[in-house]
Formats: C-alpha cells, structure tokens, sequence
C-alpha cells in the first residue's frame, strides 16, 4: 500500500533531502520563517497520510502542528534536538512522534509506515523515558484507581486483616495484631479472597500494595469507607 507523505520545511535543502529519504511521491512544502500551510493546496491531491514537518525555530514548529492537525493526517515532528519534556508537548497538541532530524536517514523509513498505522514513534534512546515518564505513571494511577475500588468492597475489618497480609504478616502475627483469633483471621481472609476473586495472599497484597493501603496510616481503611 502506498502511503501519500508531505514533507514541510523552512530549508529547501533540508526538505529534497527529506523527501527523497521517503521516497514514492513524498510531496514538499518549503514555508518561510513564521510562514504557515494555507498555501498548500492539499484539496488538490488526496489528503496525506502522513506529514513530515522539519522547521529549527520551536514557537514556529507549534504554530505548524497547530495547522497541520487539521489536514487529518499523523504528523511526524523533526526536531534538531529531541527534549523529554518538549515531546511530551507536541505529542500533547497533536504529533504522531518527535524525531531528531540528524536521525533521519535511519528512522524515516520504518516511522513514516508506523504513523500512518497511528503509532506512536519516538527515537529508540527515548522511548525508555517517555514511558516512564507519561505512559507508566498513567497505567499506574488505572491501576491504582481499580484497586482502590476493590478495596471499598470490604469491611473495616477485612482491611485491617489485609493491611497486616500486605505487611507479610503471619495469621497468628495478624490475630495478635489484631485481638483477633486465628479462624477468624481465616475467615476474613477467605471473604476477601471471595471479593477479589484472588486465592493467593500475594495477590491480595497486590491489591493492597497498588492502592497505597499499606502505606497509610490506621485511619487508612475508615477513609477508604468514606470516599466509596
């Protein structure tokens, strides 16, 4: 299948280069400083699939994006430096993924075909810290979050019995804890268990562990019955 590019560059030099880097048609658009896409008669041709955007200058790099998101294509930004936190900015406001321009050669011909899929296409020394920055925190607050509503499923009680499983205490440690006896501990646990649809003591700590009960004070359980 062929994929319609459309490279945009404030160099002509930088943008032949580009376009000859994607090859099979790649259209280009030189835009002066602080220019912008309205002239490209995209109602011409059929819309791209992709859009190829290289311009040095930041503010005119956002105006484009801006532009470009309009046209419906996935947008690949080339960037002379690639920033955590500036990716993280375009990604934001519309880019497809952020590359260095001095990688072009290399990343171009498998990033184009992966925008136009709708990939997220970052350069390979970034996409360790992206996802730990922006991708990882996210999945761990939905985590956290479904945990948390697991947690509203058992009684006061039965929170007390896990915080002391997520602490790796003992039944007997626990019922001591507690003022507990041990069948009942048992029998808590069997609840919780039942609620969780888990049989295993590490993975109702896991529950615990990813909704931070166990790093919460004794009020802990009594606020998590309020918030439900």
């Amino acid at each position: 299948m062929t994929i319609r590019a459309h490279v945009v560059a404030d160099h002509n030099l930088i943008g032949e280069g580009l376009r000859s880097i994607i090859g099979a048609g790649a259209t280009l658009h030189v835009v002066e400083p602080g220019g912008n896409l309205r002239r490209t008669k995209f109602a011409r041709l059929l819309p791209p699939d992709v859009v190829v955007l290289s311009v040095s200058d930041w503010n005119h790099v956002s105006a484009l994006l801006g532009q470009a998101t309009r046209i419906g294509a996935s947008i690949l930004v080339l960037l002379p430096e690639v920033e955590l936190e500036r990716t993280g900015q375009l990604l934001a406001i519309g880019a497809s993924g952020v590359l260095k321009l001095s990688q072009a050669t290399e990343c171009l011909p498998w990033a184009v075909p992966a925008a136009s899929r709708g990939a997220l296409v970052l350069p390979p020394e970034l996409s360790a810290p992206f996802l730990d920055t922006y991708l990882r925190p996210a999945h761990a607050c939905v985590r956290e979050s479904a945990a948390r509503d697991r947690l509203a499923l058992l009684s006061p009680r039965e929170l007390d019995v896990l915080r002391q499983v997520a602490l790796g205490r003992t039944n007997p440690d626990a019922a001591r804890n507690l003022s507990l006896s041990v069948h009942t501990v048992k029998d808590h646990l069997r609840s919780i268990g039942r609620k969780f649809s888990e049989s295993t003591r590490v993975g109702m700590a896991r529950t615990a562990w990813e909704a931070g009960l166990t790093f919460g004070n004794e009020e802990t359980s009594a606020q998590m019955h309020n918030q439900a």
